[in-house]
């Protein structure tokens, strides 16, 4: 299947370790995380849920993959090497769906409509590992769809990641 493909691609990501498994608040010393993020989402419970064939569509495992990100980049301040990490695999996923008939027209159609609540509301300030979240305006950012052809790279710039920072 197609998003088994792409899920397989995402998780070699040097970059994607953070979003592999669960986020243990009590281990972590996050007592606000499930106040701040309340549908907690990882790659790893995406790989089980395409394992055990829950996913009726692309539609919910794109969602499902994005919301990984969104929770990571609501949470943590974005000098956290969790947000420029979840910025940058972020931008990876979206290449790699691009390549994909199907999953394009997903990630289209998720762009170009609402976007989750996740998205939406902006970080609330708080303690955490480190430091917490910051408390940040909404801005409106338009988000980047890559073309076929561009490598990560040029995807992280045109989405506003500066890689030098992040790397």
């Amino acid at each position: 299947e197609e998003c088994s493909r792409v899920w397989k691609k995402l998780i070699k990501h040097e970059k994607a370790w953070p979003f592999m498994e669960p986020v243990d608040p009590v281990a972590l010393n996050l007592p606000d995380y499930h106040t701040i993020i309340t549908e907690p989402m990882d790659l790893s419970m995406v790989g089980r849920r395409l394992e055990e064939r829950e996913y009726a569509s692309a539609d919910r495992f794109v969602r499902e993959v994005e919301l990984t990100f969104e929770n990571a980049m609501r949470y943590n301040p974005d000098t956290n090497f969790v947000f420029k990490y979840a910025s940058v695999v972020k931008a990876h996923f979206q290449h790699l769906c691009s390549q994909s008939a199907l999953l394009s027209a997903v990630l289209g159609a998720s762009m170009g409509g609402s976007k989750s609540d996740a998205a939406k509301s902006p970080a609330k300030a708080g303690g955490g590992k480190t430091g917490g979240p910051s408390a940040k305006p909404e801005v409106a950012k338009e988000e980047y769809v890559a073309a076929e052809n561009e490598t990560p790279r040029v995807i992280a710039r045109k989405a506003g990641v500066d890689l030098e920072a992040v790397l």
